[in-house]
């Protein structure tokens, strides 16, 4: 009698194990559908791609604002050399003298002025409209220095905090 018992042990036990090997595959399966099926591999490599792309437009910004600078340093050396110039060419100028920039111009106000393309005086400007639009950096920092907190400004302008943050960030540092 005592075999009969344990052969039923050990049938119980198989049956046991069975059912536990059964229950795991399940979880596995169902956490899997929670992931979406993707394997954190591919959502590894993916973030990995973004991150790659952030930090290089990172570097075109940071070139183009240095470019930017550069620039306006050069503006601010020649208009002392430019007075001499303007009187030694004879009747009017068409053009407007440019008016001296404040040594700290806001971040806007540089994209702004970078946008301006002048024209050249021989063709005509009255059939010309331009249409100058905020870029995107402008409207956040334009937000930002009003008041409103960085997720009031990503929600507003559908963009992410992170981006928000970047270029707020980014002001922060060339103004200081």
């Amino acid at each position: 009698m005592e075999y009969v018992f344990i052969i039923f042990s050990l049938c119980l036990h198989l049956v046991a194990f069975y059912l536990i090997v059964i229950l795991v595959q399940r979880m596995n399966k169902l956490k899997n559908d929670m992931t979406g099926g993707v394997d954190q591999e591919s959502i590894q490599v993916t973030l990995d791609h973004y991150l790659e792309e952030i930090r290089q437009e990172n570097d075109d910004l940071i070139k183009r604002l240095k470019r930017l600078e550069n620039a306006e340093k050069k503006q601010e050396q020649v208009p002392a050399s430019e007075p001499v110039a303007e009187k030694k060419q004879p009747g009017p100028s068409s053009a407007p003298p440019p008016a001296p920039k404040e040594n700290k111009t806001s971040f806007a106000e540089q994209l702004k002025a970078s946008m301006i393309v002048e024209e050249p005086s021989g063709l005509p400007t009255e059939d010309v409209e331009d249409t100058v639009e905020q870029s995107m950096a402008s409207r956040i920092l334009q937000l930002h220095e009003s008041g409103l907190s960085v997720e009031a400004i990503a929600q507003q302008l559908n963009q992410g905090k992170g981006e928000v943050e970047l270029i707020i960030n980014i002001h922060n540092k060339r103004q200081s």
